[in-house]
């Protein structure tokens, strides 16, 4: 009778001796499929430690095989766990807060059931839809700006469900958002800043307004930097202003010059300690004002006033890129057409004659 080679298991596991070594395999079965594995084990035990692992979410995923059902986890549940992280961690948490509201809209199942192609239709429909804003136009639709914001929380949201051990993978990570264009700014001309400083002055009511607008004007912050300023991270002696945290999680510091540091030292008899413009808001007062000097923009266009007037007078993009914060020069060169005629001159200086350009003379040959 031939012998039996064939391995014997125990417990699912079995050694198999060859010419190359020695090996612990162990075998299992899953759903009906049968799986047979080599392990580095060295002993039977490690081998069965294996086989137990075998059975776990990991090593179903690795052999493609569907994982174990887990409690599922509602939607609305992750927005909730969600908002708590970004009220704690995200400096746009109200942004957060209503995007997530948004998203219920199209969301409120388990979050394991959350497809590519459903992100991709709630994308969709998104930019076919009309802005909420009571004051925007009829038969507009959403942009495709306020969209990819709405899809960019989704997909930290379902990110941080991935990281929270709530989901395997991220179903939004194959969804593309939309390409932005810049819309058009307004950027005030000198007659405008004139015509708005004087209504500023004619606000008794409002004497922050002043000093703000010219701080908006020559420094390009953002209106919640400039009302964020506490005296600390003002140096009137140095010319620094220094915003701890910007829009992009960073602190930056900002150069005054001597228009913002007249401004700002005039405004100290109103005192320097705590916030140097202890109001919460300046929408009444800027609405007031810009109404007054009768003209139509919004306060964040003062901030485009600047970049556009630092690039005019022939400043270097990188230095107007630092100069108001941007994350990346691609926010910075919007204002690149606004140097064409300096670029021009610039490149126009190459044909100056200069001594490196004048060939030299050849000299004599010299003769015996």
């Amino acid at each position: 009778m031939a012998k039996d080679t064939k391995p014997k298991q125990k417990g699912g596991v079995y050694l198999i001796k060859g010419k190359r070594g020695n090996f612990w395999y162990y075998d299992i079965r899953i759903n009906g499929r049968r799986i047979r594995q080599k392990t580095d084990a060295l002993t039977r035990a490690e081998a069965l430690e294996y086989r137990r692992a075998a059975l776990n979410t990991a090593d179903r995923d690795r052999h493609g095989l569907p994982s174990r059902k887990a409690k599922a986890i509602l939607f609305t549940t992750l927005c909730e766990e969600f908002l708590k992280w970004s009220k704690a961690n995200k400096k746009s948490y109200r942004q957060d807060e209503g995007s997530a509201r948004r998203m219920q809209e199209f969301f409120s199942g388990p979050i394991d059931r959350i497809t590519t192609f459903q992100v991709e239709k709630c994308k969709r429909q998104l930019a076919a839809a009309p802005p909420r804003h009571p004051t925007a136009k009829k038969n507009k639709t959403v942009s495709h700006a306020t969209v990819n914001r709405h899809i960019a929380c989704l997909k930290t949201m379902l990110n941080k469900a991935v990281e929270w051990g709530m989901l395997e993978k991220n179903p939004a990570t194959a969804v593309k958002l939309y390409k932005e264009t810049f819309k058009p700014y307004y950027v005030i001309s000198a007659d405008e800043e004139s015509r708005l400083l004087e209504a500023a002055d004619r606000m008794t009511a409002s004497p922050y307004l002043k000093p703000v607008i010219l701080v908006a004007l020559h420094t390009g912050m953002r209106q919640g930097e400039i009302l964020g300023m506490t005296w600390d991270n003002v140096d009137l002696e140095r010319r620094i202003i220094t915003v701890p945290i910007t829009k992009s999680g960073e602190m930056k510091q900002v150069r005054m010059n001597s228009t913002v540091k007249d401004a700002l030292t005039a405004w100290t008899a109103h005192g320097t300690e705590g916030d140097v413009f202890p109001v919460s808001g300046v929408k009444r007062s800027w609405e007031k004002a810009r109404a007054l000097a009768g003209i139509s923009c919004r306060f964040h266009d003062m901030r485009h006033t600047c970049a556009s007037r630092l690039v005019e007078r022939g400043v270097a993009l990188r230095a107007v890129q630092k100069a108001l914060g941007h994350k990346t020069m691609q926010m910075t060169e919007r204002y690149s057409h606004l140097s064409d005629d300096y670029m021009a001159e610039a490149m126009e200086r190459l044909c100056e004659p200069s001594v490196a350009a004048v060939w030299p003379a050849k000299k004599e040959r010299a003769t015996g």
